[in-house]
């Protein structure tokens, strides 16, 4: 879950970080920019990058108070960029700034541990200048290992390192690992972070990620709004998924839930070979319109409302229910759950579906469904253990450009 830069701010400034003297502006809590000592900066609230450079950070001199204004209420009203925006960040500008630096912790997989990541060229645009720069010298953005057991002595070595001229250096390193390693974070990223002539930080940005799965030891997450991995807020299908995944403890379904723009609906089962479908499918040409996945035993109960969201979408030309051979879970339950919800969507389903799985019950649950297809008038096709998942893909595309 990636914070606004406004709520990762907040959270810096728990472990002692100073940021920017600001005001967040939205239709529900509009604040008096009149207010603020300019220059000022106005920055759109967004989940993704490089804001800047397509124009989402404007600085306005003092005298230009009412074109501010009006641009943050276009903003507000009619959005950025073909996105909605809900909070326009206002921060007074920075003075007397010596030097802007980029610092970061995340977790590695390299290392299998969390790092610091440190540049003396921070600011908007920092990856265009980490590629020009590679080739002028040996680096100019450094990875320093962070060992867990010994976090004070490394964090100390590591400032030494990268501010060998400011003692304050490690108390900065201190506070972002408090940040980084108290609340569960995967990425706490400041750029720039500002450093003043009477050498003294300022966060001049926040880009942080929380590992959703420590949910449950932050309760103050609630006050968050519920984000996806692909840093925007869920769809209104993508919160139904989650709804549905919570109606009881058996199994997953739900859980994981992505819209696609794509016409081919996907309930898989199995994470890595599921992706593996969704690989093939989309190389033969056609788009997925969402990924989702039970496992687990869910309860028929779930299964079947997940399918009744899956199909819901509308412009739907196929459906595709795969998995690979199950141990536990019960096909013929899940599979129930799945006739139970094609035959009570709200609207008539004339496009193929393509059914692979494999498992305790398979046999009877193939029995059922195909009494149930027969009676409902649905076009399924049932493919068994014996073929493989990467064979039925291509059944599907070809029922669908028949139709």
């Amino acid at each position: 879950m990636r914070l606004y830069e406004f709520e990762g701010k907040k959270l810096l400034t728990a472990t002692g970080f100073v940021v920017p003297t600001g005001q967040v502006v939205s239709f529900s809590f509009p604040v008096d920019i009149l207010e603020l000592s300019f220059p000022i900066f106005s920055k759109v609230q967004i989940l993704g990058g490089n804001r800047a450079q397509r124009g989402g950070v404007v600085r306005f001199e003092k005298g230009e108070e009412k074109v501010a204004k009006k641009m943050i209420e276009k903003w507000l009203k009619n959005g950025w960029n073909e996105e909605k925006i809900e909070y326009v960040l206002i921060e007074q500008s920075i003075q007397n700034i010596k030097q802007e630096h980029y610092l970061a912790m995340r977790w590695d997989t390299a290392t299998r541990g969390p790092v610091a990541l440190y540049s003396t060229q921070g600011g908007s645009g920092i990856e265009e200048r980490q590629k020009r720069e590679k080739a002028k010298t040996e680096h100019t953005l450094g990875t320093y290992p962070i060992d867990i057991k010994f976090a004070d002595q490394s964090l100390q070595i590591i400032a030494t390192k990268i501010f060998p001229h400011n003692a304050r250096g490690k108390g900065i390193l201190q506070k972002l690992w408090q940040a980084f390693y108290t609340n569960d974070a995967t990425l706490v990223e400041i750029n720039p972070l500002f450093e003043l002539t009477d050498g003294t930080f300022i966060a001049g940005d926040a880009k942080i990620d929380l590992d959703d799965l420590a949910a449950f030891r932050h309760s103050e997450w609630e006050s968050y709004s519920k984000r996806t991995p692909f840093s925007r807020p869920p769809t209104a299908m993508e919160q139904e998924a989650k709804n549905i995944n919570a109606m009881d403890h058996r199994g997953v379904a739900g859980a994981s839930f992505f819209e696609f723009d794509g016409d081919i609906g996907i309930m898989a089962s199995g994470g890595g070979a599921s992706l593996l479908v969704m690989d093939a499918l989309m190389a033969s040409g056609l788009k997925p319109a969402n990924y989702t996945e039970y496992s687990g035993n869910p309860s028929r109960e779930k299964v079947a409302e997940l399918t009744k969201l899956v199909v819901s979408k509308p412009g739907l030309k196929g459906l595709l229910v795969i998995g690979g051979n199950a141990n536990f879970t019960d096909i013929f339950e899940t599979l129930a759950g799945v006739m139970d919800g094609l035959e009570s969507a709200k609207q008539k389903l004339h496009f193929p579906i393509v059914v692979r799985r494999g498992g305790p019950r398979w046999q009877e649950a193939f029995e059922m469904v195909r009494e149930r297809a027969t009676k409902n008038n649905l076009d399924v096709t049932l493919f068994g253990p014996e073929t493989s998942m990467l064979e039925a893909v291509p059944v599907l595309v070809k029922k669908v450009r028949k139709t």
